[in-house]
C-alpha cells in the first residue's frame, strides 16, 4: 500500500482500497461530479533549456523540482492528477465526504497556499541549482474553481483516476497566459473570479483584464495573485498585555 501510493494520490489509493473488490472495472470507484480547484503549472522555456541537455541531465534536474512542487501540493491536501513532461496538474477540494461551500471554499484556499508556498520553495531550489551550475527555473501557475467530473478514465486494462470538464481547460489556458501577462504579476500565479471569490478575504489579487481564453466563448476575468493579506486581527495576547500595561498606568498615576 505505501509503494501504491507513491505511484497513485494517496487520497486516490485509500478510495481504491476501501472500493476493492474480486475484479476491477471502470464503475469500481462511482464517478461523480463536484466542484473543485484545479491548478496546471508548467517550466518557462522548458523545451529550449532541456534541448541544451542531456536525457540524463534534464532527469536529474526536473526530478529536485517536481519533488518539490509535489510537497507543496500535498502538504495543502491537494491531489497530483498528472505529469506532463514538466508540467503538473493538481486538483484541490476533491472530497467523498460529501460537497459543501466549506469543501470548495477550502479547497481554494488551499490551492493558493500552495502556489504561494511553491514560489518561496523554488527560489531556495534555484538557490541550489545556481551553485551546482544547473539552469534556473521560472514557472506558470494557472487556477480555476469549477464544476468536474471524477471518476476512472480509460479501460479496463489500464485506469486513471481523474477531472475532467471546461475547468480544467480553463486553468491550462491561464497557465499559458503567464507567458503574456508579466506586468503586476509577481508570483506568476492567474486565477479566474470564481476562483477570487472563494479566497478574497485572505489573499490580495489584482484584476488583469476580462478576456475570451482560446477555445471558449465567454469571458474570463483574471486575476493575478499578489500575496497573502495583511494581518488585520491582534496578535494572541495583544489585549491582555494591553490590560497589564494600561493597569501598571494607572497604579503609577
Amino acid at each position: 500500500m505505501t509503494l501504491f501510493e507513491t505511484y497513485v494520490a494517496p487520497k486516490t489509493a485509500q478510495l481504491i482500497w476501501q472500493k476493492q473488490g474480486p475484479v476491477c472495472s471502470l464503475d469500481a470507484i462511482p464517478s461523480q461530479q463536484t466542484t473543485a480547484t484545479i491548478l496546471f503549472m508548467d517550466i518557462r522555456g522548458f523545451t529550449t533549456i532541456s534541448e541544451r541537455m542531456t536525457p540524463a541531465e534534464v532527469y536529474s534536474w526536473l526530478n529536485p523540482y517536481l519533488e518539490t512542487m509535489t510537497n507543496c501540493i500535498m502538504d495543502h491536501d491537494g491531489i497530483v492528477d498528472k505529469y506532463i513532461g514538466d508540467a503538473i496538474m493538481a486538483v484541490f477540494g476533491v472530497s467523498n465526504e460529501g460537497l459543501t461551500s466549506e469543501t470548495i471554499r477550502d479547497g481554494a484556499l488551499n490551492a493558493i497556499a500552495a502556489c504561494l508556498e511553491m514560489n518561496h520553495c523554488l527560489a531556495l531550489l534555484n538557490q541550489r541549482f545556481q551553485q551546482e551550475g544547473k539552469p534556473l527555473i521560472e514557472v506558470g501557475i494557472g487556477v480555476h474553481t469549477g464544476l468536474v467530473m471524477a471518476g476512472s478514465l480509460g479501460s479496463k486494462r489500464r485506469l486513471n483516476y481523474s477531472v475532467v470538464g471546461d475547468t480544467v481547460n480553463v486553468a491550462s489556458r491561464l497557465q499559458s497566459l503567464n507567458k503574456k501577462v508579466t506586468n503586476n504579476n509577481p508570483h506568476h500565479i492567474l486565477i479566474t473570479s470564481s476562483t477570487y471569490d472563494y479566497v478574497r478575504d485572505r489573499y490580495q489579487a489584482m484584476p488583469i483584464q476580462s478576456l475570451k481564453l482560446r477555445g471558449r466563448e465567454q469571458k474570463t476575468l483574471i486575476y493575478s495573485v499578489l500575496g497573502q493579506k495583511p494581518q488585520t486581527q491582534p496578535q494572541p495576547g495583544f489585549y491582555t498585555q494591553s490590560a497589564d500595561v494600561l493597569s501598571s498606568l494607572q497604579i503609577f498615576l
